[in-house]
């Protein structure tokens, strides 16, 4: 691109942010991801928690193949719902559970309490504590206090909605002709309620989010939304799908590879992040769990 002197002031600017962006080709704003799968001591892998929020995965230092965190709790029944403050929420079971049925950060859904107002989804924040008699959730935004309740269940689900993996890379570009050059790994292995037979879809996706300051001036940092504003390039960058049959095992391993999406979003500061989301297909299958092995996330800023 050739920005003359008698440019427009748009032009301009962008001709200033291409020259401080560097010289031409790959190289600035490298940012990567990667978790080989194995070392010295054998396999290394991680479960999916299910998160909204980091961490998205937790190792998992137990047998090869064998998953610690669930991604699906079937609905527990509930004594009494109480908020403890505007933005904590405590849920008690009716009867205790033999383990924590729930992590940290994990999005719990609620329904069926007498008073509705505490039925819905607890999430971006999610679960901050778990025993084996109650489970404590924290929303983001406060809410008026309202009376304690009872009945009703809490659960947890991984079907239906696109879910993080670590598989990220943030990336800053300072001109509208800079590109990012995206590649990514994803080795899964995933683990079906073997009491159900059938078919499920498993989608893998690359997203562009997009940063937005957070207002704290506490802590002042970043949220990233999904990039969806008019005039750039469409949010989900690579896309694919799998549809995986329930009759053949209880578990199924897939490799997912993508080389060299490109995308030139704009000036700005982004999060490029594979995430993958579980439809059912037939015979009302649910994805219990998964773990994750070799996996490595790249993204590179190109100056023309």
């Amino acid at each position: 691109m050739v920005y003359p002197v008698t440019a427009n002031t748009a032009e301009l600017v962008d001709g200033v942010n291409l020259a401080l962006a560097g010289p031409g080709g790959l190289g600035q704003g490298f940012a990567y991801f990667n978790s080989p799968g194995i070392d010295s001591s054998g396999v290394t892998q991680f479960d999916l928690t299910g998160n909204f929020r980091a961490p998205y995965t937790q190792q998992n230092f137990g047998s090869a193949h064998v998953p610690l965190v669930n991604i699906y709790v079937a609905p527990i029944s509930l004594s009494t719902a109480e908020m403890l403050d505007e933005r904590t929420w405590k849920f008690t079971f009716a009867t205790a559970q033999v383990t924590e049925p729930f992590i940290p950060g994990q999005p719990i859904e609620v329904s069926g309490v007498t008073d509705p107002y505490y039925d819905g989804t607890y999430s971006p924040i999610g679960v901050v504590e778990c025993t084996l008699t109650y489970v404590t959730a924290r929303t983001s935004s406060s809410f008026p206090l309202v009376a304690a309740s009872t009945g009703g269940t809490v659960a947890l689900t991984s079907m239906d909605y696109e879910t993080s993996t670590d598989c990220l890379a943030r990336a800053t570009v300072l001109s509208a002709e800079q590109s990012v050059v995206i590649s990514s790994q994803l080795n899964i292995e995933l683990f079906t309620d073997p009491a159900y037979v059938g078919s499920y879809y498993y989608k893998v996706k690359i997203n562009r989010y997009v940063a937005i300051p957070n207002n704290d001036t506490t802590n002042p940092d970043f949220l990233f939304i999904l990039d969806n504003a008019t005039g750039r390039p469409p949010a989900t960058l690579a896309y694919k799908e799998y549809l995986i049959s329930t009759a053949v095992s209880a578990s199924t391993e897939v490799e997912t590879i993508f080389t060299n999406i490109i995308d030139q979003p704009g000036i700005g500061y982004y999060q490029y992040i594979l995430e993958i989301e579980f439809n059912d297909n037939s015979g009302g299958n649910i994805v219990t769990n998964a773990i994750l092995t070799q996996r490595s996330f790249s993204a590179q800023v190109f100056k023309p």
